[in-house]
């Protein structure tokens, strides 16, 4: 078991020192590479560059296709041999609802364009439930205040479908900024702020073919402080 940290040293390419600093990122796993898209870079803007970690080395990748536009707060999967991207936001712009899917076999980008998509946010999660279906969840709307809603696209479909709480009952609390990871076919969400205060609860939701439900847990032991802007990731059965 691997039970402390290690610094890793990198190289960057030939006129670059590093990155920069950059945060609100977004940072996917493919083939034991990582690779950064977009984010807040230390100029003040947002960035659309795609960065590849391979080994030790970094290098950024040079992309064909119809190449995203700049943002921030946007989130982003890996199902097969793709990078979904969804949402963000720009400087001064209202928040993003643009969908784009980038192929890691010929570095080719490609915007997704779908009928009744979910409206535009940033700081949401964004998590794969199976190799065919994405879940989307929470975040900051078009008119900045956090969303409770839940949509769920099919990618052989090519189609968002919101799902709604069953029988109408218990529906999330309204947040942003939180994490969701998918254990089992159930996803759980954590922390987050509801734009006033920040949260440390813990809720399940549970998929059915039309409906969702949402279960919230009452967890014991040592529970994290209330945060935003962190990440979770799953291992076998933890969170």
């Amino acid at each position: 078991m691997i039970n402390r940290w290690n610094w890793v040293n990198t190289n960057w390419p030939s006129g670059y020192t590093k990155i920069g600093s950059i945060n609100y990122h977004s940072l996917v796993e493919y083939q034991n590479m990582l690779y950064v898209f977009g984010g807040f870079g230390f100029k003040g803007s947002g960035t659309n560059n795609l960065w590849k970690l391979s080994g030790n080395n970094w290098e950024i990748v040079k992309c064909l296709g119809k190449i995203p536009p700049p943002r921030f707060k946007h989130k982003a999967v890996v199902t097969s041999d793709l990078m979904w991207v969804y949402g963000g936001c720009r400087s001064g712009t209202k928040p993003l609802n643009d969908f784009y899917c980038f192929n890691f076999t010929n570095l080719k980008w490609k915007r997704v364009k779908t009928k009744k998509p979910p409206p535009g946010r940033h700081s949401h999660s964004f998590v794969v439930l199976d190799e065919n279906r994405i879940v989307l969840h929470g975040g900051i709307g078009p008119d900045n205040v956090p969303l409770n809603d839940l949509w769920l696209f099919s990618i052989p479909k090519k189609k968002w479908i919101k799902l709604e709480p069953q029988d109408g009952k218990l529906h999330p609390m309204r947040r942003h900024r939180h994490t969701s990871v998918v254990i089992n076919g159930e996803m759980f969400v954590f922390a987050g702020t509801d734009g006033r205060v920040r949260l440390n609860n813990l809720s399940k939701c549970q998929f059915f073919s039309t409906c969702v439900k949402w279960i919230s847990l009452n967890p014991f032991g040592d529970i994290p402080d209330p945060r935003r802007d962190h990440t979770a990731a799953s291992y076998k059965d933890k969170m």
